[in-house]
């Protein structure tokens, strides 16, 4: 990778944190202004709206190029082209319609199925405006990186999130108990459809070892690799759990080489004990949630251990402050830490820190 000179060492290192084991230091990403760009790079005036900044094929190459080219990438960083126009990008494969909040700059779908009786199988429509428009947007990525750096899977997303956005949440929980058969049906749909997306991805972006990055977490795998959640979790039991995402998310995991599972919340803990027992379950990504303590916080670290102590490995950000105090907590085995500071120096400071303190 031309933009990422000690590639082949980040490649390994990742390669063994998946195995949940450690090369010669943890396995860390640190990210910062760049001290002169890799490569001189045009900058580009951003449309003035955020739908137009997402939608913008043009625009998304030359901004993206741009800030990656101006980036520092130290230890397991990369650049990695962001394909994803929302979070839960599925959704709108299978006819929910994005919209584009102003000022906060987030995306949100409108649900699509009103009346369930009256709704058929959900299926694969090739001419979908915005699979089209990722379709081009991927494509585009891929014939710019010219090797210079990766593109990404977008956040597809799965499961109960995906049928939520389709449905309404709150339909959606109504539907767990009046109508469980059709909701199984959709999320068959789903996760059948899910690969039909993600496999056509896949064939774009994978690199010479079948590896691929994902967009949003910044992380790279060397097979076919993605990130799984359900954050509807938060909102029902155990005992549904179990019937409503287990066997999907086991799926979905037996159909990947290497998968991290989005832990999203104090609400969600309840549900890791099933999700430990699932063998095809790579990592777990944990994010407090607004209002919470921090990653960093001594209130999560029974968390980590119980996560690392089952095999799984760990992904966590962290500040850089605290960086070497997890690390002693937790150990270097099965832990990825991904962080950012203010200058070049600042990483390759942290970088050699950790170095010594292993050795």
């Amino acid at each position: 990778m031309k933009w990422k000179s000690d590639w082949e060492e980040a490649k390994q290192r990742l390669t063994d944190w998946w195995r949940g084991e450690v090369l010669d230091r943890v396995a860390l990403a640190v990210y910062a202004p760049a001290n002169k760009p890799i490569e001189e790079t045009p900058n580009i005036d951003a449309p003035k709206t955020f739908q137009q900044r997402q939608t913008d094929i043009s625009y998304r190459a030359q901004a993206t190029e741009y800030k990656m080219a101006n980036t520092f990438y130290g230890g397991e960083a990369f650049p990695c082209f962001n394909t994803e126009i929302g979070p839960g990008d599925l959704a709108p494969f299978l006819g929910s319609e994005p919209f584009f909040h102003e000022g906060t700059d987030v995306v949100w779908y409108q649900p699509s199925i009103t009346d369930p009786e009256e709704t058929g199988p959900l299926t694969f429509d090739p001419d979908n405006y915005w699979w089209k428009l990722h379709e081009q947007l991927i494509s585009q990525a891929v014939k710019h990186s010219q090797d210079r750096y990766l593109v990404g899977v977008p956040d597809l997303i799965e499961g109960l999130d995906t049928l939520g956005s389709l449905r309404g949440h709150t339909e959606l929980i109504l539907d767990l108990f009046r109508r469980p058969k059709w909701v199984h049906q959709r999320l068959r749909e789903i996760t059948d459809l899910y690969f039909i997306y993600f496999d056509d991805i896949y064939k774009m972006i994978r690199d010479e070892v079948g590896g691929n990055a994902f967009s949003l977490y910044r992380i790279w795998g060397p097979g076919r690799m993605s990130k799984v959640q359900c954050d509807f979790s938060a909102r029902i039991s155990p005992t549904m759990f179990k019937e409503f995402v287990f066997p999907y998310l086991q799926e979905q995991c037996s159909r990947l080489d290497f998968t991290l599972y989005h832990l999203d919340g104090p609400e969600a803990i309840r549900h890791l004990d099933q999700l430990l027992k699932i063998p095809q379950l790579t990592a777990i990504q944990w994010v407090p949630g607004a209002g919470n303590p921090p990653n960093e916080s001594p209130t999560w670290f029974p968390l980590y251990r119980k996560i690392l102590r089952s095999g799984k490995s760990l992904w966590l950000s962290v500040p850089p402050d605290h960086v070497r105090k997890v690390v002693n907590v937790l150990g270097e085995k099965g832990l990825f830490i991904t962080t950012d500071v203010n200058s070049e120096k600042e990483a390759r400071q942290l970088l050699k820190q950790m170095e010594q303190s292993y050795s």
